[in-house]
């Protein structure tokens, strides 16, 4: 008999480990959410192959600093009469003679260096730099979306779950329906903004996980001139606004440097001939190429004078949002300063749990106040 039932204990554990694995519980709390967030995010991972690809443009610009080398090969069969010229990809073309060969062989090797361009490869590779710290602000800006967004969502979930405890504690007795429809409700909050969690981390909706922390109000004494300072050093849309300005001036600088010559040499080495290609036949080139614009029809001054009014445009457009910033933490600092008067005044930092329904619902909006005021300075206001 015992021999039997340590049988059938070793069959249930199996199966429950079998089933745990099958269908496993993680624990969430707000830190695992934050970092998954950061790692699995599809906008965030979006925006990081774009600075990728922003980078190598980068690359790419830097290269005009380098010389280009270039080899062409080619097998040609012809009769002329006279000279031909055959367009090739290398830096010269083919000169065909004044005769008929089968076959013809061609091989150039060409190099070519930029000595004077009047500032133009400068303005260019500047600007690829200004992509890449744009692409760099950008994926800041959709950073601190999300994580104000599980901030909030998170607060929330922790809401209602203690909602849902409340009421489960209630006595029964004289409103059961009452009682039993809250909870319900309690419920249908919870799923519905547990879903939001997981969309907004990015992962599958159908994952099975736990909200895993307290429920405690936060408690920070702020200063609003300090949060209006760390606004305009951190705010990242202050911070794109200011570059789209410079980007704008790098524009208008690339354009002038259109007006200046440019300088550049060139040398190549070609074998020609027929029968075969070892035959010492040889040409060769070393040479300067200067290009002088002169006029262009004024569509160079044109294009100067639209990156001028864009640049002033988006002085105007800094200006505004500094102040759609500078309302947003006036306003999101009167709700915590509100919501903080409130938790202080009934002492709920010190009372840590039991928790009546109106007390839960002024710890919600408090920490979600205080998320939003970290949103509108955008920086976590834990570092300072």
């Amino acid at each position: 008999m015992k021999k039997l039932f340590i049988i059938f204990l070793c069959i249930f554990v199996f199966f429950s480990l079998a089933y745990s694995q099958q269908n496993p519980k993680n624990d969430l709390t707000l830190g695992s959410s934050l970092q998954n967030a950061l790692a699995i995010n599809p906008k965030l991972l979006s925006k990081n192959q774009e600075l990728l690809m922003e980078r190598e443009k980068l690359l790419q610009a830097r290269a005009l600093y380098l010389p280009s080398l270039e080899t062409n090969f080619s097998l040609i069969s012809f009769r002329n009469y006279y000279p031909v010229a055959v367009e090739s990809n290398a830096q010269a073309p083919t000169i065909l003679p004044a005769s008929e060969e089968n076959p013809y062989y061609s091989i150039r090797i060409a190099m070519q260096q930029n000595i004077y361009t009047g500032g133009r490869v400068a303005a260019i590779n500047k600007l690829a730099n200004a992509g890449v710290r744009k692409l760099q602000l950008e994926i800041e800006i959709i950073r601190t979306e999300i994580l104000w967004n599980i901030k909030t969502i998170f607060n929330e979930c922790v809401y209602y779950n203690q909602q849902i405890k409340y009421y489960e504690a209630q006595p029964r007795a004289r409103s059961d329906a009452q009682i039993a429809y809250k909870i319900d409700m309690a419920y249908l909050n919870y799923n519905k903004r547990f879903l939001d969690l997981l969309d907004a981390i990015g992962l599958e909706l159908n994952t099975i996980a736990e909200i895993n922390a307290p429920f405690v109000p936060i408690i920070k004494i702020l200063d609003l001139e300090n949060c209006l300072v760390l606004a305009f050093q951190y705010n990242s849309k202050i911070r794109l606004s200011q570059f789209d300005q410079k980007t704008d001036m790098l524009l208008v600088n690339l354009e002038l440097t259109r007006k200046y010559p440019t300088l550049s040499a060139s040398v190549a080495q070609e074998w020609d001939g027929a029968d075969s290609i070892v035959r010492d036949i040889r040409s060769w080139y070393v040479g300067i190429n200067l290009n002088i614009p002169i006029f262009d029809g004024g569509a160079m001054f044109s294009r100067i004078r639209q990156k001028s009014i864009a640049s002033r445009l988006n002085t105007i457009n800094q200006s505004r949002a500094e102040d759609e910033v500078r309302l947003e933490v006036y306003k999101a600092y009167l709700d915590y300063s509100f919501y903080l008067n409130k938790v202080l005044e009934s002492k709920l930092h010190e009372k840590r749990s039991a928790y009546s329904i109106t007390e839960l619902e002024l710890i919600k909006n408090l920490n979600n106040s205080y998320y939003k005021l970290e949103y509108a300075v955008g920086v976590e206001l834990d570092r300072y």
